[in-house]
């Protein structure tokens, strides 16, 4: 899973080097990266693991202290860290820049309401978007998807594993084809976002949440599970039958996580969230410098490679300091048997 992650990660990066671009010697490279897919596969594996973390979770209160450790310290430091190296950016003076609209965009993206304040003060205004990390979309998302899980297993706990998760899942369908088609009616963005909002993502959350539940079942039968995977993907994807996608791609998540041996990519710390949260106001650096339009693939390489060095950064200097001696990295790091538990 760890592999997986950074997998994700790094296909997010690469599309958005062209999507922040539109650069026409990135279009080969477009179409083998696709954001959406790479977010849904985070999805499902936060799904995977944060109901884990719940249900071996001794109080509510550890389980919200283990996720808060693991996600606010990283992204509360690139919100600042972005607000300081902006001055350098931008083309206000300083006094401008030091005004009322840092303080709503610091606010703003503090409290994981990104959308209401995506932009610096006069950073970022030359390049085709002008938002600062674009990719905090889905934080809030995630973070509402903590909150949402105690109440899950409740009911799971209450009805049944798979009465509840079909329920979800039907519901978030019906929720997300709703205001999809909305937006493509009206063309109105309010109705876009929406969509995108937490209740029209819990079919891969919950999808993720099926694997935990009924990991015994799938790990006997990881072939088939692949194999099904793969028809329900084809059936999604390429036959337009959208309700059954989500599931094909959690089934095919779980059988490469735990299908051939990738390799420990835990061993340098998780780097994923990192990469995540870093590489979109580095990608609009290089933009704004020129380098993507001097040679976009010099280019797209070179914000990879910062990526992966400010999520090193990040991991050691900041996520790996806040995390609980229980944490899964923390073992993979310390020789501690993996299967202590994970943060």
């Amino acid at each position: 899973m760890d592999s997986l992650r950074l997998f994700f990660a790094s296909i997010v990066v690469f599309a958005h080097c062209y999507d922040l671009t539109l650069n026409a010697a990135l279009i080969p490279l477009r179409t083998l990266a696709y954001s959406s897919v790479a977010v849904q596969g985070f999805f499902i594996l936060s799904g995977f693991l944060v109901t884990m973390s719940y249900e071996r979770s001794k109080t509510l209160k550890s389980y919200l202290n283990k996720r808060i450790r693991r996600i606010y310290p990283a992204y509360f430091a690139i919100i600042v860290l972005c607000s300081v190296l902006g001055v350098w950016l931008t083309t206000l003076s300083l006094r401008e820049y030091f005004g009322l609209d840092l303080l709503k965009y610091l606010f703003a993206n503090l409290i994981f309401l990104n959308f209401l304040r995506p932009n610096l003060p006069g950073v970022f205004d030359g390049n085709l978007l002008n938002a600062v990390n674009g990719s905090l979309w889905t934080i809030k998302i995630e973070v509402s998807f903590y909150l949402a899980v105690p109440v899950i297993c409740y009911f799971i706990r209450k009805f049944g594993a798979l009465k509840m998760l079909i329920a979800i899942y039907i519901l978030s369908f019906a929720y997300k084809y709703t205001f999809d088609y909305l937006s493509v009616t009206t063309g109105r963005n309010i109705f876009d976002l929406l969509a995108k909002s937490l209740p029209g993502q819990m079919m891969y959350f919950v999808s993720g949440a099926a694997l935990y539940y009924y990991f015994d079942v799938l790990m006997k039968q990881k072939l088939v599970a692949f194999a099904v995977g793969i028809v329900l993907l084809g059936l999604g994807w390429g036959l337009g039958f959208e309700p059954v996608a989500p599931i094909g791609l959690a089934l095919v998540v779980f059988s490469v996580a735990f299908g051939p041996y990738f390799g420990n990519a835990a061993r340098f710390g998780d780097l994923s969230y990192g990469v995540y949260i870093t590489h979109f106001p580095i990608v609009q650096t290089l933009i704004l410098f020129g380098a993507f339009a001097a040679n976009p693939y010099l280019a797209t390489a070179g914000a990879y490679v910062l990526a992966v060095l400010a999520a090193l950064v990040s991991w050691h200097l900041i996520e790996k300091q806040w995390l609980s001696r229980s944490s899964h990295y923390v073992a993979v790091n310390t020789s501690v048997p993996a299967g202590h538990t994970a943060s």
